[in-house]
């Protein structure tokens, strides 16, 4: 459900977030026709008595009205509501699975309920925030079109490997392979950020080949380095705690650390393309990685299981971030819509 909502989300968020980053919004976002899909669609799941369906919409719409947010806090360099938003919901997720967990509470309405309730709570402060601030507001467009496929094939680059995994391979080989990768990620996180920081600069900044070159080397060291202390603590930490039936997942934290800092060095390469070039030419990188990626893991997979899927991302996020680097476009000018 969880990896299913991250592939909703964007295409709820229709671009906006992405179009935010770039600063081509002469007005805040409108969230309104978020929130008008998702009852929609919320509605029809609850008739049709689907809870994983409706559990999906109600997560998407949450991580929806986040990431637009984010966009907009990151193209104005103040991510204060950002920040305060995002901390109070994880913050809800940490205490309430934690009380559930030492509940001993097995039944997974519970669980998916912990991830779902946010979303009400962010339709009402998205309503109060809008009658308290009226104004003209930026909603979907042609331009937001592009971007929001943007946004589902960025998503789909970094995650269709878990999609695949239980397909080609089991359900047992994805909950192995999620243990550790949901820990080395980590680096990810901080990496998304500072990428996303970098989209509007990139817009009205030239960069030679050679110097983005300079500047994916440096990212490559620091997001090394950042990774180090991520895989001794999976190593001495993480799978000790989760137990016997987990120990087959040491081979697998040198080739997802080794991953994540891949993608986190693709991430930055992706935000050049995303500042400098057009719609439709960032979209065509995040496509072929998403080929690139799919491919290796079709191939990997059934041979290798979880560890081919890990092998599969590395080489997928290593190749294509020299793609874009030997391909990056020049810089474009500041969007005025």
């Amino acid at each position: 459900v969880l990896q299913s909502s991250y592939l909703v989300a964007p295409v709820l968020a229709w671009g906006l977030d992405r179009q935010a980053l770039r600063g081509g919004m002469s007005a805040p976002p409108r969230t309104r026709h978020l929130w008008a899909a998702a009852i929609v669609l919320a509605a029809v799941a609850g008739l049709a008595g689907s809870l994983v369906a409706l559990a999906c919409v109600c997560i998407a719409a949450s991580t929806a009205a986040i990431t637009i947010e984010r966009g907009v806090g990151m193209a104005r360099r103040s991510l204060v509501r950002f920040v305060v938003v995002s901390l109070l919901v994880q913050a809800w997720i940490l205490l309430a699975s934690t009380a559930l967990y030492v509940a001993h509470v097995d039944d997974v309405t519970w669980w998916l309920a912990v991830y779902v309730a946010p979303a009400p709570v962010l339709l009402g402060l998205a309503a109060l925030d809008r009658a308290r601030r009226p104004g003209p507001t930026t909603g979907p467009s042609r331009t937001s079109l592009g971007y929001m496929v943007g946004g589902v094939s960025s998503m789909l680059a970094g995650r269709v490997e878990r999609l695949l995994l239980p397909v080609l391979s089991s359900t047992h080989q994805l909950g192995l392979y999620m243990a550790i990768a949901t820990a080395s990620e980590m680096i990810a996180w901080a990496a998304r950020g500072l990428g996303e920081s970098r989209v509007s600069d990139y817009v009205d900044r030239e960069l030679t080949r050679t110097q983005l070159a300079r500047l994916a080397v440096k990212d490559l060291l620091w997001f090394g380095l950042a990774a180090v202390p991520v895989a001794v603590g999976l190593f001495l930490v993480v799978v000790p705690l989760l137990g016997p039936s987990f120990s087959s997942t040491r081979s697998l934290v040198i080739p997802l650390c080794a991953a994540s800092v891949a993608w986190c060095v693709y991430l930055q390469m992706s935000s050049r393309w995303l500042g400098a070039a057009s719609a439709a030419r960032s979209v065509s990188l995040d496509l072929a990685t998403t080929g690139v990626t799919t491919v290796l893991v079709c191939v990997l997979v059934p041979f290798y299981d979880a560890l081919g899927a890990a092998l599969a991302c590395l080489v997928a996020y290593s190749v294509m971030s020299v793609v874009a680097v030997a391909l990056a476009p020049r810089g474009a000018s500041r969007p005025t819509t």
